[in-house]
């Protein structure tokens, strides 16, 4: 089986949840950020998946594990201004 289409009935009216449930317009920047380490992320995972030297692999598992932290830095962030 294969869905094409959700609907949730509720329409979006321009916004999104955070993992907390915090609404914000997909505008945010908030949601631009993440967006942008999602995919640095993957990037960094291609990278990973080619990468044949143990040094530059450790090297970008650091910095993966760096931007799973960066959600939280941007909450964080974004209350403080």
């Amino acid at each position: 089986m294969r869905i094409t289409k959700v609907t949730t009935r509720n329409g979006d009216g321009g916004k999104t949840s955070l993992a907390k449930g915090e609404s914000v317009l997909k505008s945010d920047n908030i949601i631009h950020c993440l967006g942008e380490v999602d995919e640095l992320s993957s990037v960094i995972g291609v990278c990973l998946s080619f990468s044949q030297n143990s040094d530059i692999t450790e090297f970008l598992k650091k910095i993966q594990n760096i931007t799973y932290l960066l959600p939280v830095i941007f909450k964080q962030l974004k209350h403080a201004v």
